[in-house]
């Protein structure tokens, strides 16, 4: 599982990097062979 740097100074790029997981999650959800990549 990826791990994002959490800092006072990133919340641009923690907004940014939800919205990727958000789409990334998605994705996997809609190419569910993908998640055995990952296991």
């Amino acid at each position: 599982m990826l791990l994002f740097p959490f800092s006072r100074h990133e919340r641009a790029s923690i907004l940014f990097e939800k919205s990727v997981l958000k789409f990334f999650l998605k994705d996997i959800d809609n190419k569910s062979y993908i998640t055995t990549s990952f296991s």
